[in-house]
């Protein structure tokens, strides 16, 4: 089966007027994030077919298997026309201890544009000459992206999306975040959380992704291509991105999107649902 997801759209004070156009949304705020396929919280994307309409709890089990407490995956479009905060996630280990949760998150960021990022401590060390009060974006080695170039986040990497920078988001489904930072705006801070789940010897690595390329991640395996079969989730890169999910079924068009796969890792997980 091939089901069309209807994304969810989050208005952000640092959004992007461009996606309501694109979207032909009104809101009072302009869009900051395009929830192209989500089952969490109060944020469900339905997913249609010719014959039903379905959500994606309703096929995690084909999707992924087994049964799991939610659909693992979550994907956004995100456009920022300031920075956000620099902010850091658990892993799965501290998510279950603190939060009472299944699973952290790791996320990957595919550019569609050009734009700017900061990710890891430019030195490593800082966590042990400043307090984590002190810290700041300058921290972090700020980074120059371009459309087409790709970036692994894992849990415990602090970082920060930069203004005029769009991306896809493919993440573990969790909205596990700690602010350390927030360019002295008025929002709350997670400084002690965060403490526990920085992990600053992670260091960015940002690569290409070409045509009929994988990228194994563990958790999802991300190929650039216009043929997808078996399980996954299929996003068009054109200007107005949409989300497909494929299950046990093939799926070709005439342009390279970003075939989505769940990875070896939540073959070994196993939770109570």
């Amino acid at each position: 089966m091939i089901y069309l997801s209807e994304p969810l759209f989050s208005e952000r004070p640092w959004g992007d007027p461009e996606l309501n156009k694109l979207y032909g949304v009104n809101s009072e705020l302009p869009i900051g994030e395009v929830w192209l396929l989500c089952d969490f919280l109060d944020k469900r994307t339905p997913l249609k077919d010719s014959c039903k309409t379905v959500f994606p709890m309703d096929l995690v089990s084909d999707f992924c298997d087994k049964p799991l407490p939610r659909f693992p995956l979550l994907i956004k479009l995100i456009s920022a026309k300031d920075w956000l905060s620099v902010q850091v996630h658990p892993d799965d280990v501290l998510a279950r201890k603190l939060e009472k949760e299944p699973w952290g998150k790791t996320e990957a960021w595919y550019f569609v544009s050009d734009g700017t990022i900061a990710a890891g401590f430019s030195d490593p060390g800082v966590v042990n000459k400043k307090d984590i009060s002190e810290i700041k974006a300058e921290d972090l080695n700020i980074l120059d992206v371009h459309k087409g170039e790709l970036i692994k986040l894992p849990a415990g990497m602090v970082h920060a999306l930069g203004p005029n920078t769009r991306l896809l988001e493919i993440q573990q489904a969790s909205d596990l975040t700690y602010r350390i930072y927030d360019w002295d705006r008025p929002r709350e801070l997670h400084l002690e959380k965060a403490r526990l789940a920085i992990k600053p010897s992670l260091t960015p690595e940002i690569e290409a992704l070409k045509d009929f390329e994988t990228r194994d991640m563990g958790i999802f395996k991300l190929t650039l291509t216009n043929k997808a079969s078996g399980k996954g989730i299929f996003v068009t890169l054109e200007e107005k991105p949409r989300a497909y999910v494929v299950v046990d079924d093939s799926l070709e068009t005439k342009k390279i999107g970003l075939w989505i796969e769940p990875g070896e890792y939540w073959k070994g997980v196993s939770y109570e649902v």
